[in-house]
């Protein structure tokens, strides 16, 4: 029996390096990565003008939602380097913060078409392409937008009146609370 587990585990190895890496799952990490870091980068901005005119806890929300942006990424690199692929290198994209209502606006959007559209996509090749790691981070960070859109809709709603609290990030999913 220990014989042939040590076979078999041996078979399968040989096999996994023979397996070419799912083309399409890694060029859409590779797109959530780029995706990811700008948006994390972008939050940083959003955070730092929160601050500027004086909204605290605005200033918060955007600083956690970076966060959990910066752990999606490096869940898609993680999920890239298993599968075998390569990280590509970007340059971000320079971000013009407006006023941190507008602020509060713009992601919003950018946060309901990554959950109801992008991600999904993305989860359904990853499937195709039998990828279960690349599934996995795409369902993370998916579920993680429907609490960003959520919680950047809130603070929109409570402008200017917004009640002190404190968010977590889960440091595996990105999850937001």
């Amino acid at each position: 029996l220990l014989f042939c587990f040590g076979l078999f585990s041996c078979l399968l190895q040989v096999q996994a390096e023979n397996v070419k890496p799912p083309e399409r799952t890694i060029s859409n990490l590779n797109a959530a990565i780029e995706g990811e870091a700008n948006a994390s980068n972008r939050y940083r901005q959003f955070a730092k003008k929160a601050d500027a005119e004086n909204y605290p806890q605005v200033a918060k929300l955007f600083r956690a939602i970076s966060r959990a942006e910066e752990i999606h990424q490096k869940n898609h690199e993680s999920a890239i380097k298993q599968l075998g692929g390569t990280v590509v290198v970007f340059q971000l994209q320079p971000v013009r913060a407006g006023t941190t209502k507008e602020n509060l606006k713009e992601p919003i959007l950018s946060e309901r078409q990554e959950k109801s559209e992008t991600y999904p996509e993305f989860i359904r090749q990853a499937r195709r392409d039998h990828a279960m790691n690349a599934m996995e981070t795409f369902t993370y960070a998916r579920d993680a937008e429907f609490q960003h859109e959520h919680l950047l809709d809130q603070a929109l709603k409570h402008f200017g009146k917004n009640k002190k609290m404190d968010y977590y990030v889960n440091t595996k999913t990105g999850s937001t609370i």
